[in-house]
């Protein structure tokens, strides 16, 4: 019989265990670094104090004209430098603890307050966990950090260019260059109003060029369609170069082995009555309406067991099966007829025989060991 070693599977094998573990170890380290940001923006949060009337009136008719239901809470904290609105099932507005221009803080909730309305934090929050997924893949990284900058695009573009249009560009950009700075904190599914000078003067360039009025609508299926194609892609990449190293791995250690076929023992029947040196084991088991029963026994020296009893129509057949373990022993098997003789065949190894049954009745199926030691026998029973 011609077979193939397969040596790659070992290595696929351990491979594949190596890659589950080391992806384990850093989707661990992701999640365990958004528990530490989720646990710094609750502590910022427990440590900050609400926000007067002033502050929460100002929001209240920013709410309406955006015609936001929800009510936003909105905290002070001294440890806040940059404006941001964070949480996903209970939203909060921080604000860096200081005195704020009435027409300034308006402008600033606006910002934060249309991250809500055009829901950022849930896309913030569903490509923040592709990312801890696909934690290997910079090209993620990347798009997730894109998602802060256009974030921040489609709010410019909603209060220079849409809506009532109530400050100008210049007044709206210089409110958001004194409420910046340069500390990147990630606050999980937050948005901030911006933690970098440079792409303030970036968005204050696109926002010069702006002409179309879908680009929210472009910006959003873009990322959206951007982020779907990327954890496609990664996943057949990954799933096509498993399969490749596969398949070189094979082709490289593959072998063939040339088994001899093993002769087929020659069994001739027999028909005999049990001596008084053998001892008969019956089981009582109800061999059913199947047509083919598998049995483990464990058989003593002189030891002979049979099934159950099954009825056989006249010009039928029954095939017995067995395997013995040690394969060296010597075995016999055969059927215990309705008249009292047992009529089988004997062998060494594992072996099969067909027995045409010459009479309608009820028999039984037996196997026998023949050796000198205690056997274990597996019997299959087809009829």
């Amino acid at each position: 019989m011609d077979g193939i070693l397969f040596r790659r599977t070992p290595f696929f094998v351990w491979s594949s265990r190596i890659f589950s573990v080391v992806w384990c170890i850093g989707f661990f380290c992701e999640i365990s670094n958004y528990i530490r940001n989720w646990r710094i923006l609750n502590g910022i949060k427990k440590r900050s104090k609400e926000a007067g009337n002033k502050i929460e009136r100002i929001e209240y008719k920013v709410e309406e004209r955006l015609r936001i239901r929800r009510r936003i809470p909105v905290y002070l904290s001294e440890e806040q430098e940059v404006p941001v609105i964070g949480g996903f099932w209970r939203s909060v507005i921080l604000l860096p603890d200081k005195v704020y221009r009435e027409e300034e803080l308006e402008m600033i909730l606006e910002h934060e307050l249309w991250h809500y309305k055009q829901r950022d934090l849930l896309l913030k929050k569903l490509c923040g966990w592709i990312v801890r997924v696909e934690w290997f893949n910079p090209l993620t990284r990347y798009l997730f950090s894109e998602v802060d900058r256009w974030g921040d695009a489609l709010c410019d573009v909603h209060i220079c260019f849409e809506g009532e249009k109530r400050w100008s560009r210049k007044k709206y950009f210089n409110t958001v260059i004194n409420n910046c700075s340069r500390g990147k904190v990630d606050f999980c599914s937050g948005m901030r109003l911006q933690s970098d000078l440079e792409d303030v003067r970036e968005r204050i360039d696109r926002m010069g060029r702006y002409k179309s009025k879908l680009a929210k609508k472009r910006f959003n299926i873009l990322l959206t369609a951007i982020f779907i194609l990327m954890s496609s892609v990664t996943a057949m990449a990954a799933g096509r170069g498993i399969e490749s190293i596969y398949d070189e791995v094979y082709d490289a250690t593959e072998k063939r082995i040339t088994e001899p076929l093993q002769p087929q023992q020659q069994l001739e029947e027999f028909e005999r009555l049990p001596g008084d040196d053998v001892t008969i084991i019956r089981s009582d088991e109800n061999m059913g309406a199947r047509t083919s029963n598998t049995f483990s026994w464990t058989l003593s020296p002189k030891t002979l067991k049979e099934t159950g009893q099954f009825y056989a129509s006249k010009g039928s057949s029954v095939t017995i099966s067995v395997t013995p373990d040690p394969m060296s022993a010597k075995t016999g098997i055969g059927l215990d007829q309705p008249y009292g003789y047992l009529r089988g065949v004997s062998g060494t190894g594992a072996y099969n025989h067909t027995f045409a049954i010459n009479e309608s009745g009820y028999y039984r199926a037996y196997a026998e060991n023949l050796s000198g030691n205690t056997i274990t026998v597996g019997v299959t029973v087809v009829r």
